[in-house]
């Protein structure tokens, strides 16, 4: 028996992150169906209070 353990090592490299600009991007890119549902549902959402806000300038 040795008195000096060997330093356990990674079985894969770790891969470098990527920048936080790029991860937006993927999420916008993706062919996910449900990552694309949830991207239509905050479209949608958004276009709603868009024209809710047109609305009430019209009535004021």
């Amino acid at each position: 028996m040795t008195a000096v353990l060997p330093t356990p090592t990674r079985p894969y490299p770790v891969p470098a992150r990527a920048p936080v600009g790029s991860q937006l991007l993927a999420y916008l890119r993706t062919t996910d169906h449900k990552e694309i549902g949830k991207l239509y549902l905050a479209t949608s959402m958004g276009f709603f209070f868009i024209g809710g806000a047109m609305a009430m300038l019209m009535r004021a």
